[in-house]
C-alpha cells in the first residue's frame, strides 16, 4: 500500500481521532485534580463563610481601595507605583498591592498604627481571593515600660571620676578622707594610702603643701597666690563656657522613632521577601505580567467564569384540570404540597441582593423578588419556579416561558388526573422531564420522560414511588445528575475548572515576561516603571550581560567599564538594579553602568 492511501485511509483518521480523544481526557483529568487539591485546601473547613454561603470568592478587585479614581477594572490600575501583577507555578495568579492606612481596628498593645496594609489578590481554579497584611510589632507585656533618666554634666563628670572601674578612689567609702575640693589632692591622699612604698618620707602624706623656704620673700609669696587664683578662675570660667558649648558637648544617643515611610510599594517589597518570592532559588517559579490592554480583558474574562458548577432548572406547577401553556404559566400560587416540596429543594434567596448564581433572572424584579435556590462548595442550583414569577399580563407570562423553555431540565409538579405531555410547554429544549403525581397514599409516583440521546442517569428512574421525605433531595439529585450526564454529549462541553484552566494558561502564555533576575527585581522595587522603563532592559537584558562579562573578562583591560544609553530610559536617580556578584549596576539619568 502506498503512502498516500496509508495517510488517507479511514484507520489512519480514526487513529488520530483516538489520539486526540486521549489528550482531551488527559488534560480534563490533570484539570479535575487540580482543582480538588486547591479546593481542599481554600474552602475545607472554610464553607460557609462568614458572609454567606452564595459566595466562595471575595468581591475585591484591583481598583478598590488603591489610591486611583476608578471604581472598576481599567488602565489606570497598571500605572499606580503600588501595584505589581505576578505569575507563580505558571497557574496562579498574583496581585500585590499596597494601600494607605484604612479605618482598621488593630491588636490591643500594638506600639504604633501602620502607615499602609499590604493586599494579595489570588486567582486560581478555584475563584478569586484576598488577604490584607501588615507590620505589626505587638506589645504583649502589661504595660509600656519607660525608663527616664535626667543627668546634669557635674553628676556625669563626677560619676565618671568615681566610677569602680577607674579604680581611682574605689575604697574611699570604707576609709574617708577629709573632703576636698581639690581632686588632686584626693587622689594624691589615695595613693599615698594605696601604695605606701609612693610615699616621699615614710608615713607623710603626698598632699601635704610643701614649706616655703626662708629665701622667699612674701611679695614673691603674694605674686604666686595671685597667680594661682587668677589660673583657678580662668579654669572655672573655661569650665562654664565648655558646659554652655555644643562643639565641645558630648550629643546624648536617644532612641530612634518610628516615622511613616513615604516610598511606594515599601511594604509589599517586604512581605515578597518574607515570603522568600525575591529569593534566587524561587526565581524560575515566579514571573512577572505584562500590564497590558490584553492582560485586563484576561482578567476580566477570568473573573467572569464560574467558580463552581451550575444548573438551574424549571419547576413547574399543573393543577387539576389544566392541560393547556396559558393556564399552566398564569398559576400564581401552588398547593400547600407542591410549597412544601419546592422549600425542600433549596432556600429563598432575594434576587436583588443575591451574589451567587442567578440562573439568568434579573435583579430588578422582572422575574420575581426570590427564588429557591441551593448550593454547596462545589455546586449552585437556581430553580425557575413557574409561580414566583409574575403572570398577570402576556409580557409576563411570555418572560416565564422564555426561561422555564430554555432549561434543559424540567420539573412537573402535575396534580392533574391525565399523563402530562411532553408538548404543553412547546421548547426545543427540555430534555429530561421528571413528572412528579402526587397518589392518594401520601407517596409520590415518578416518571422519567428523556430525549433517546440522553444517557441513563438516576437515582431516581421511571415509574419510582417515592416517601414525602425523601422526595426533594431526590428529585434535586436526578436533576442534577440529568443535567450532567446530558452535557456530557454536547461535542464542546468542557467542566468549569478546565474552562478556568485554559483561561490561566492563557493568560501564563501571552502575558508573563520572561525576564533576568536583575529585570525581576527592578520590577519589584518600581513597579510603575517596570513596563515602561524596563522593557527596552528587559529586551536586552541577554545580550547586554553577555557583553558585559566579555568586556569585563578581557585581560587587556585591568578595569573593565561598559556604559550602555537608552534614550527612552528615564527615571529619577538613586534607584538601583541588583545583578550578578561580581557585577553591579547603578541607574542615574537614563545611564546604566556596569563594571566590576
Amino acid at each position: 500500500m502506498s503512502v498516500a492511501a496509508c495517510t488517507n485511509s479511514p484507520m489512519k483518521s480514526l487513529y488520530h481521532s483516538s489520539e486526540e480523544d486521549e489528550e482531551a481526557e488527559e488534560s480534563s483529568v490533570t484539570a479535575a485534580a487540580k482543582f480538588v487539591m486547591r479546593h481542599l485546601v481554600n474552602l475545607i473547613s472554610n464553607f460557609p463563610s462568614d458572609v454567606n454561603s452564595s459566595r466562595t470568592f471575595t468581591s475585591l478587585q484591583e481598583c478598590h481601595d488603591l489610591d486611583i479614581s476608578a471604581t472598576e477594572m481599567c488602565k489606570d490600575i497598571f500605572d499606580s507605583p503600588n501595584l505589581q501583577m505576578f505569575v507563580f507555578n505558571k497557574s496562579t495568579l498574583l496581585t500585590v498591592m499596597e494601600m494607605q492606612k484604612r479605618d482598621i481596628s488593630w491588636p490591643i498593645g500594638s506600639s504604633t498604627i501602620p502607615s499602609s496594609t499590604a493586599r494579595i489578590l489570588v486567582r486560581d481554579l478555584t475563584g478569586r481571593y484576598s488577604a490584607n497584611a501588615t507590620m505589626i510589632y505587638e506589645n504583649r507585656q502589661a504595660g509600656p515600660t519607660t525608663i527616664k533618666r535626667s543627668f546634669s554634666h557635674t553628676n556625669i563628670s563626677e560619676n565618671l571620676f568615681d566610677s569602680s572601674e577607674c579604680g581611682v578612689i574605689n575604697n574611699t567609702i570604707n576609709n574617708p578622707l577629709p573632703s576636698s575640693n581639690d581632686q588632686l589632692d584626693k587622689m594624691l591622699r589615695h595613693i599615698a594610702e594605696s601604695s605606701p612604698e609612693c610615699q616621699l618620707q615614710p608615713g607623710e602624706p603626698l598632699d601635704v603643701p610643701v614649706e616655703m623656704t626662708d629665701d622667699v620673700t612674701s611679695y614673691l609669696e603674694e605674686q604666686v597666690k595671685t597667680t594661682a587664683a587668677q589660673h583657678e578662675q580662668v579654669e572655672i570660667n573655661l569650665s562654664s563656657e565648655q558646659k554652655t558649648d555644643f562643639r565641645l558637648t558630648v550629643g546624648r544617643e536617644r532612641a530612634p522613632q518610628y516615622s511613616p515611610t513615604t516610598l511606594p510599594y515599601t511594604l509589599c517589597r517586604q512581605l515578597l521577601n518574607q515570603m522568600g518570592y525575591l529569593s534566587w532559588e524561587t526565581r524560575h517559579r515566579i514571573h512577572l505580567l505584562k500590564k497590558t490592554e490584553k492582560l485586563l480583558r484576561e482578567l476580566k474574562h477570568l473573573d467572569m467564569q464560574s467558580c463552581r458548577e451550575t444548573h438551574k432548572f424549571a419547576v413547574i406547577y399543573v393543577a387539576n384540570g389544566q392541560e393547556d401553556k396559558h393556564s399552566i404559566l398564569s398559576n400564581s400560587t401552588g398547593s400547600s404540597s407542591f410549597e412544601e416540596f419546592v422549600c425542600g429543594l433549596g432556600w429563598e434567596v432575594d434576587l436583588t441582593t443575591h451574589e451567587g448564581f442567578m440562573g439568568g433572572l434579573q435583579k430588578n424584579k422582572s422575574n420575581g423578588a426570590t427564588a429557591p435556590y441551593y448550593c454547596t462548595s462545589t455546586l449552585e442550583v437556581m430553580y425557575h419556579v413557574s409561580t414566583r414569577m409574575p403572570s398577570e399580563t402576556e409580557e409576563d407570562r411570555h418572560k416565564k416561558l422564555r426561561h422555564i423553555g430554555n432549561d434543559e431540565i424540567h420539573v412537573v409538579w402535575s396534580e392533574h388526573y391525565r399523563t402530562y405531555r411532553r408538548g404543553i410547554i412547546p421548547t426545543d429544549f427540555a430534555n429530561v422531564i421528571i413528572i412528579i403525581y402526587p397518589l392518594e397514599c401520601g407517596l409520590y409516583r415518578i416518571q422519567i420522560d428523556k430525549k433517546p440521546e440522553v444517557p441513563f442517569f438516576g437515582p431516581l428512574f421511571d415509574g419510582a414511588i417515592v416517601s414525602k421525605k425523601s422526595l426533594p433531595v431526590l428529585i434535586r439529585c436526578t436533576a442534577v445528575n440529568a443535567s450532567r450526564i446530558h452535557r456530557l454529549t454536547l461535542p464542546h462541553f468542557k467542566p468549569f475548572f478546565q474552562v478556568r484552566m485554559v483561561c490561566l494558561d492563557r493568560i501564563v502564555k501571552v502575558c508573563r515576561m520572561d525576564t533576568t533576575f536583575e529585570t525581576f527585581t527592578a520590577g519589584v522595587y518600581a513597579p510603575s516603571l517596570a513596563d515602561q522603563d524596563y522593557l527596552p532592559l528587559a529586551a536586552a537584558s541577554l545580550e547586554t550581560e553577555q557583553a558585559v562579562e566579555a568586556d569585563i573578562n578581557d585581560s587587556s583591560k585591568s578595569r573593565g567599564e561598559l556604559s550602555i544609553h537608552w534614550s527612552c530610559l528615564s527615571i529619577p536617580h538613586g534607584y538601583y538594579l541588583l545583578c550578578n556578584a561580581h557585577v553591579w549596576a547603578f541607574v542615574y539619568s537614563g545611564i546604566l553602568t556596569k563594571s566590576t
